[in-house]
């Protein structure tokens, strides 16, 4: 599961660097299986359990929403920062939200440089994802 989940990841990043949009199939192919996981099975995809994935959902809502209002994310942004915490827990949320912020200050900076345009979000939440469950920050 955790290869598909990365594949997911990777193909979300990419779909935003290139079109500067996230879809919502794309979203929905990979976060209703997880909630329906969640209420079936008990636990998450990534194996987290109920409470700490609707917390995390929950926080990345909370988070990510201040800066949609303000203009410096898209919907997309905040739908998929809600679903990685739905799929990582709280704590892996935290840890996602550090590694993208990390990843997106340097982005902002590589395009400053050159001028050019937003920083797509997705990649560098994408980037946080998979550092999250690399070092095993579910739950």
């Amino acid at each position: 599961m955790t290869w598909a989940l990365a594949a997911w990841a990777l193909a979300v990043a990419g779909t935003d660097f290139v079109r500067r949009r996230i879809p919502n199939l794309l979203l929905a192919a990979v976060l209703l299986p997880a909630a329906v996981a969640l209420v079936v099975n008990g636990r998450g995809l990534l194996d987290a359990e109920p409470v700490t994935s609707l917390l995390g959902l929950a926080g990345g809502l909370l988070l990510l929403l201040p800066a949609y209002a303000a203009g410096w994310l898209g919907a997309g942004d905040v739908k998929l920062g809600a679903g990685l915490g739905l799929l990582l827990g709280a704590a892996g949320l935290l840890v996602c939200l550090l590694v993208a912020a990390a990843v997106l200050g340097g982005l902002s900076a590589l395009r400053l440089a050159r001028r050019d345009g937003r920083v797509p979000a997705g990649p560098a939440l994408a980037a946080g994802f998979l550092t999250a469950i690399a070092i095993g920050a579910v739950g």
